[in-house]
């Protein structure tokens, strides 16, 4: 390095070393080469270095000739692969690694301020290079406010005015970038913003970056409105219009410190609007039109999408409001509701994009929303919507927004929304899509949407509820049994139109007497606690919920008596239980196999509340024990079932009416019914030993009267731990008992029965009804003559001394008076030519002697020996 930065101050002054100087910047182009592999260990700082004395080599360097060669260089260092690669060359990711930690980034921004004209689009060029391939290196970049040069010099003329003024409202004359060198700085621009766009979360260094300079703005603001004219005529202007439309956007979502309110753009880009309506607008005091092409349209979307991302800004909001922006809203929305023609026309996603403002913008210009008959509008596209064949997209855009703005809780807009009768049709639109075939995903979501303005509009205002009572029970009815009775051709139901209806019933139905009754009459009860046997955690926590106040405000008695699960054998206090044991294994609680507590120290708390309570320092405004309530079923069990205790004299006479409610519990529901009964005290116990934990790291010393009653209360909870653990050892021990009792009955019922003789008894009639069909003893009989016909079949060409008539263990032989039989049968040496004989068959368990004599063959004799041995053997197996 040292040579080279020799021969380059040495060239200034004769050309004698300049051939020198040539053959060494060629070899610049060559990785370094290393002597052993480890080296890579421990040359990075020397690899850093030589890049930071690349780019020290751009500045000095007196010839353009010489400077491309660098650029070369660094080409060939960083991308392109030379061949053949030499194995001691250092590594393409080392070298790149090097670059990130190296200053040669900082150089070439450098660079970039000072370029004059000719050179700065090489530096351009060097600058994409780099900052292509390393998102560290854009990041370091950006760190050193590369963007204010980019952007101040975006538009030539405008770079080389004199000072940094705001741009005059009109066209600026001088040269103006080629069309290849404004495509390479949106290039750059789109790197750099492309390595902070994927980061969940901005670095440390880049968290406080302050938005580029004034003149920088002013710079993109003057090349943007630039483009914006050219745009008319060129289609590469056109491009670059809208990359840099879209880098604005992407401006202000990854870098928030931009500021686009002094630069003017944001006024600019909140005129263009209007043009979005109306076709045209002006441009320095020039005539600018819009057209139904594909990148004019993606222009529109890039502009309406920077205006919903500011609406929640309070500064632009303001820039917003003073330009009038609501009526230029709502004009273009009955615009693209005009000229809506199918589900894929430009208008009608223009209309989302649109409404999503109008959503944001409503509630914060709720006077300018009214005065401008925004209600209006938007009952007009809701009866488009009713009048003709159901749209799903455009349902979806108009429910979405509504929802939106409701959710808002302006009690302006919501009781201007009542008066106009928003709350009839939307009732109207949910039966419409309750009517529909199929609740597709889609659907679904509408529904969802709907149910939740419904809630928005109508809670708390009971002479709305009492209006709609029947019609709304009715709707929720039907929608229930939609859920649950599905048809193979239904979408999966989602679980957030569940939690939809849930809290729908507990904010309009649950709240009004008189739409309870109707809901009740209906079994809307019924259908609650079907979901809640099926559904998920959440759904059954809210349902639980809403149970509970249902409970509390009328008598549910005889539907709670009455229900049964999918089985038709679990009633309510099983499904409670079930629940409450799932909980549990949710959350950690150990149990037994029988369902008895596991550890009498923590009865009900989970691994989370432990840990929250006795790893964790405790503060005064948090409680591990009320925040594990907040959340659980088991509260709202536990509530259920005092409810239930509060009206035992009505639920005892439901029970003698029905006679069912809690004889058909398990053991196992019973012993879990024993802690579900002492929830209130066990948390109130916990809440005790959190007080004196607090107290403890606190280092508070409470006054010896609070902290004998502390003692007490922790020592009170400890005995309710035993005192449930008592209680569910007795009752499992009481269903042990009854359960050997009743085995006992059982086999003594079996005993007295006299069962068994009487199976010997069918037994043998079985076999007597086997041995006398004839079509049975013929089968057995050929059954026996192919085992007997298998075992004597020998080879010829087998050895006659390995030939043994050995029969198989299962050989069907029947024994005929108990008698056994016993076939001795000597070696016969030549079998083939001295067949010698048979020995005696002796019959030693029969009733009287009788011995079958041996058969005297004579060796003349010619009968086949085989078909005569199978035949006796046969014989003599069924004697």
């Amino acid at each position: 390095m040292k040579i080279l930065e020799f021969l380059i101050w040495k060239s200034r002054e004769t050309n004698d070393y300049r051939e020198h100087l040539d053959r060494m910047l060629q070899l610049c182009s060559k990785p370094p080469l290393l002597k052993q592999a480890s080296e890579s260990l421990t040359s990075s700082v020397i690899i850093e270095h030589y890049f930071t004395f690349l780019g020290y080599l751009l500045t000095i360097l007196p010839n353009e000739e010489d400077v491309q060669q660098i650029h070369e260089a660094l080409d060939c260092l960083l991308i392109r692969q030379t061949k053949p690669i030499n194995v001691a060359a250092v590594k393409l990711d080392f070298r790149r690694r090097a670059m990130e930690n190296s200053r040669l980034p900082i150089i070439i921004i450098e660079l970039l301020e000072a370029a004059m004209p000719k050179i700065y689009p090489k530096i351009l060029k060097l600058a994409y290079m780099v900052a292509s391939i390393s998102n560290q290196c854009c990041h370091r970049m950006l760190q050193a406010r590369i963007l204010n040069t980019l952007l101040t010099r975006m538009d030539l003329p405008y770079a080389t005015e004199l000072r940094c003024t705001a741009p005059l409202d009109i066209p600026l004359e001088g040269e103006e970038y080629p069309w290849d060198i404004m495509l390479l700085i949106m290039k750059l621009l789109w790197s750099l913003m492309r390595s902070v766009l994927s980061l969940k979360t901005l670095p440390e260094h880049l968290k406080d970056l302050p938005s580029p300079k004034r003149c920088a703005m002013w710079g993109l603001r003057y090349s943007f409105k630039r483009q914006i004219l050219r745009g008319q005529y060129c289609a590469v202007n056109l491009r670059i219009r809208n990359d840099i439309a879209a880098l604005i956007f992407a401006g202000i979502v990854a870098l928030p410190s931009w500021d686009l309110v002094s630069s003017g753009i944001a006024e600019d880009i909140v005129n263009l609007l209007s043009a979005i309506e109306s076709g045209s607008t002006k441009i320095w005091a020039e005539n600018f039109k819009f057209s139904d092409s594909n990148e004019d349209l993606f222009f529109k979307k890039i502009l309406l999408m920077i205006i919903a991302y500011l609406a929640d800004i309070d500064i632009y909001f303001f820039v917003m409001d003073k330009a009038m922006i609501m009526p230029v809203i709502l004009r273009i929305i009955k615009f693209c509701m005009n000229n809506k023609r199918d589900k894929e026309s430009s208008s009608l996603i223009l209309l989302e994009y649109a409404m999503h403002i109008l959503s944001r913008l409503a509630p914060r210009m709720e006077t300018e929303f009214m005065k401008r008959k925004g209600t209006f509008i938007l009952l007009v596209i809701l009866k488009q919507i009713l009048n003709v064949e159901f749209d799903e997209y455009l349902a979806m855009i108009f429910i979405r927004s509504v929802c939106s703005i409701i959710l808002q809780d302006n009690v302006f807009l919501l009781e201007d929304f009542q008066k106009h009768g928003m709350i009839s049709l939307l009732i109207k639109l949910f039966s419409n899509i309750i009517s529909l075939d199929k609740l597709t995903m889609r659907r679904q979501r509408i529904l969802t949407l709907l149910l939740i303005s419904l809630e928005g509009l109508m809670k708390k205002q009971m002479f709305v509820q009492q209006m709609c009572a029947q019609r709304n029970v009715e709707l929720i009815l039907k929608l229930f049994t939609k859920c649950l009775h599905q048809t193979n051709e239904d979408f999966q139901i989602d679980q957030r139109l569940l939690l939809a209806i849930g809290a729908y019933v507990w904010k309009c139905i649950v709240q009004c007497a008189e739409d309870l009754q109707i809901f009740l009459n209906g079994g809307g009860l019924y259908s609650m606690l079907d979901i809640i046997e099926v559904a998920s955690y959440p759904v059954r926590c809210l349902y639980l919920g809403a149970l509970t106040d249902m409970c509390d405000n009328t008598f549910c008695g005889p539907c709670l008596c009455t229900w049964r699960g999918v089985d038709k054998k679990t009633g309510l206090i099983s499904l409670f239980m079930s629940i409450w044991r799932e909980e549990e294994d949710r959350i950690g609680i150990k149990r037994n196999a029988d369902g008895s507590i596991t550890n009498p120290e923590f009865p009900q708390m989970g691994t989370k509340q432990w840990i929250d309570t006795y790893r964790f320092q405790l503060t005064e405004n948090i409680s591990p024990t009320i925040t594990d309530m907040i959340g659980s079923t088991r509260s709202k069990i536990f509530s259920i079932l005092k409810i239930i205790e509060r009206d035992n004299e009505k639920y005892k006479i439901a029970k003698n009416h029905y006679k069912i409610l809690l004889e058909e519990l398990s053991t196992e529901d019973h012993v879990t019914l024993c802690i579900a009964d002492m929830y209130l005290r066990l948390k109130l116990g916990q809440m005790w030993k959190e007080l004196s934990r607090y107290l403890e790291q606190t280092n508070i010393i409470p006054l010896s009267v609070d902290a004998h009653l502390i003692a007490h209360m922790v020592q009170w909870h400890h005995s309710w731990r035993i005192s449930i653990q008592d209680r569910q050892r007795k009752l499992i021990a009481i269903a042990k008992r009854a359960d050997e009792i009743s085995e006992k009955d059982e086999l003594a019922m079996i005993r007295d029965s006299k069962l068994a003789p009487t199976l010997e008894a069918l037994d043998d009639v079985d076999r007597i009804r086997r041995t006398t069909d004839r079509s049975y003893m013929l089968r057995k009989k050929a059954l026996q003559r192919q085992q007997v016909h298998e075992t004597l079949s020998f080879p010829r060409d087998a050895d006659l001394e390995q030939c043994h008539r050995t029969f198989s263990d299962k050989t069907n032989v029947t024994a005929i008076f108990g008698q056994h039989h016993l076939i001795d049968i000597p070696y016969v040496k030549n079998f083939w030519n001295n067949f010698t004989g048979i020995s005696s068959i002796s019959l030693p368990d029969a009733p009287y002697n009788k011995v079958l004599y041996p058969l005297e063959v004579a060796s003349s004799f010619l009968f086949y020996k085989r078909q005569f041995t199978n035949n006796y053997v046969i014989e003599s197996l069924n004697w």
